[in-house]
């Protein structure tokens, strides 16, 4: 797309993107929505930057209030995930456990506190896996 701001219907913008991540991301499943803004969801598959980045120039100034873009990690992502963490840090896997969502989807749950981390707080839990995510997702 140029620069050049031309507006457009929330649904003109949503295929308009749908198109663009199907050929910067093939293979990747994406489901983009509109309605007053564009809502686009997706499994596994490239980050939420690399999305945005590419979705970034449809906002506001072609007619959608808003572009929300949501990534989600699938349940053998997020095993694969925990159990290199856990491996990574020494801490015990029977305390996680990954749980699927509705659309392919899935989050872990942990305990609110691992004493067996040097100070680790879901602080530092949460920044290792999102960098985790990113390796290997």
């Amino acid at each position: 797309m140029d620069n050049q701001a031309t507006y457009l219907a929330p649904a003109e913008i949503a295929k308009l993107i749908r198109a663009r991540l199907k050929k910067d991301f093939p293979g990747v499943k994406f489901s983009v929505r509109s309605g007053d803004c564009v809502w686009i969801n997706w499994v596994d598959g490239p980050t939420k930057k690399a999305v945005d980045a590419v979705t970034h120039e449809y906002e506001a100034a072609r007619g959608a209030k808003y572009v929300f873009a949501t990534r989600a990690e699938s349940v053998e992502l997020n095993t694969k995930l925990v159990n290199q963490f856990c491996e990574k840090f020494g801490v015990d896997r029977a305390q996680f456990e990954v749980i699927a969502t509705a659309g392919g989807g899935s989050y872990v749950k942990r305990p609110k506190n691992i004493p067996e981390l040097f100070m680790a707080t879901n602080d530092c839990i949460d920044r290792s896996m999102s960098r985790l995510t990113a390796e290997i997702g």
